[in-house]
């Protein structure tokens, strides 16, 4: 099938969030076989866009303009997969906030959706919707598309398990009526087949960072060189990795660097660390804040780090941790979610339990200041590999480009 448009719906991209590392790439191989609109749910950015190629469009959908919460209400009370929600939300015996906030999906679906109407009105040909998170945009599509139109939608982390179902709504609805479900994980993917509706057009593509320079040198050292790279939200568990960190052995040197966060996180997270870290003649720490991502990557080459390291309760597959392995760099993390597929332990990094304790990292630290440099440079070497035979932007890219979009 031919397609004349690309429609992809984002929540932040193109502006500064964590969607530009995960899209930055991804655009460009759309663009080159497509004309692409992106319809950003981020209707006042704060920021200047990320550059987009000439043949890409950006539209900044407004969800409170136009939005009559009575008629919407009313609307969907035609929906027949508002009563199936519904009574899967009473078996499940959900508060009344849950409940409500079923019917708030579909009202957002349904307003959105509207507004895609618009847009597709004037595009002349078919058409691909193609939205990046697998929630009520994906349904807004659905009830967009026409007959000979293509609905596709990528799944990750938050939008996939069940944490709260209530994130979740409607997928055993929508996804059986879309053309493909695209988890960026193999984990995802099994986890989907395990706890929804198993009559779907599924499968993984992983996502992918484009190649780096790596580092000339890897300066072998007594301290163990640590970054983190990630917002300082909740499931991130920053606060967790600092008490854990106030813990270790005196006897290990730790250097620890956090990249990422607002003003406001920040300053919690440096009062924080300077309540439980400051009086530790072994530990030194630094807070760079939010930084773009080339001047991301030209820190991480110049800097000699030992490992990237992820403490969250809950992935997808880290982009930060794809970067770090472009880089040659090990990764510590948890083993949630879609870490497994990309840190293997004990040869491009090391996992722990979700529920680690000081000990586990005190362990991996005692282990790795006991390698030698060949043996640390084996590390490195495989984290190059893993990310050259599995994360390369330009080979993971082309392939969703070639196969998805269809």
């Amino acid at each position: 099938m031919n397609y004349s448009r690309v429609i992809l719906i984002t929540d932040l991209f193109p502006y500064q969030s964590t969607e530009v590392g995960f899209l930055r790439e991804e655009i460009k191989h759309l663009a080159e076989k497509y004309d692409v609109t992106i319809v950003t749910k981020d209707p006042s950015p704060k920021t200047n866009p990320t550059q987009l190629p000439d043949n890409v469009t950006l539209l900044n959908y407004n969800s409170t303009k136009g939005y009559n919460p009575l008629c919407l209400l009313l609307r969907c009370l035609t929906f027949s997969c508002l009563y199936s929600e519904l009574i899967r939300v009473k078996i499940n015996r959900y508060i009344f906030s849950n409940i409500a906030e079923v019917i708030k999906k579909l009202m957002r679906s349904i307003h959105l959706s509207d507004y895609l109407k618009e847009i597709r009105s004037g595009i002349d040909g078919n058409v691909c919707f193609y939205t990046y998170w697998n929630d009520y945009s994906t349904h807004a599509c659905l009830l967009t598309a026409r007959k000979e139109d293509r609905v596709i939608s990528r799944c990750h982390g938050h939008d996939l398990y069940k944490f709260n179902p209530n994130l979740c709504p409607y997928k055993d609805y929508i996804n059986p009526r879309i053309d493909l479900l695209a988890p960026i994980s193999n984990i995802g993917e099994r986890y989907y087949r395990e706890n929804y509706n198993n009559d779907v057009n599924i499968r993984t593509y992983h996502l992918g960072v484009p190649p780096a320079q790596r580092p000339a040198i890897f300066n072998n050292s007594n301290s163990i060189r640590i970054f983190s790279l990630a917002r300082l939200h909740p499931i991130k568990r920053i606060p967790l990795l600092i008490e854990t960190l106030a813990k270790i052995s005196p006897s290990i040197n730790i250097e620890w660097t956090h990249i990422g966060g607002t003003p406001q996180q920040l300053s919690l997270a440096k009062a924080m660390a300077k309540s439980e870290l400051e009086a530790h003649q072994n530990i030194h720490y630094t807070f760079k804040g939010e930084l773009p991502n080339n001047e991301v990557m030209e820190f991480l080459t110049l800097t000699p780090f030992d490992f990237i390291i992820n403490t969250s309760s809950s992935e997808g597959i880290p982009v930060s941790i794809m970067e770090a392995m472009s880089l040659g760099i090990p990764a510590i993390g948890t083993n949630v979610g879609g870490n497994p597929e990309i840190i293997i332990d004990k040869k491009n990094g090391y996992l722990m339990p979700v529920d680690f304790q000081p000990i586990h990292l005190e362990n991996i630290f005692t282990k790795y200041l006991s390698l030698s440099y060949e043996e640390k440079m084996g590390l490195r070497n495989n984290a190059f590999t893993t990310w050259a035979n599995e994360f390369n932007a330009d080979v993971n890219f082309s392939e969703f480009v070639a196969n998805a979009i269809i």
